[in-house]
């Protein structure tokens, strides 16, 4: 049983982070999708992904040989998430379906929580 408080990627989003990843040659090896939060959007938490390695109080999730990197600030707000990619006409790219978010703004990059609603 996955540790419930992982942040998990989908089939789609899987495939198309060892696709970017493949792409990148300046990333040495044990490089990850990093997922953070920023204040700010119009909900309150604004989502921050991007490629990068594992630093020393980094929480990281393996799945499928695939990293995903979360520092210990941004943890408390994106455990239990999972990481999708979807492409359909004018939105493409990566979703957090996170299960503690209780709205978020019409983009789907800004959010508030439940415990600070």
């Amino acid at each position: 049983m996955p540790d419930p408080a992982a942040v998990t990627l989908s089939a789609p989003a899987a495939d198309k982070l060892r696709e970017v990843m493949a792409a990148q040659t300046a990333f040495p090896e044990g490089a990850g999708l990093r997922v953070g939060i920023l204040s700010g959007g119009c909900s309150g938490f604004q989502y921050h992904l991007s490629l990068d390695v594992a630093g020393d109080d980094d929480s990281v999730f393996t799945q499928d040989e695939l990293r995903v990197l979360v520092d210990p600030e941004s943890l408390h707000y994106v455990e239990g998430s999972q990481i999708t990619f979807v492409d359909e006409g004018d939105r493409t790219g990566f979703i957090v379906d996170n299960p503690r978010a209780v709205a978020r703004c019409g983009c789907g990059s800004s959010f508030v929580m439940r415990d600070e609603a």
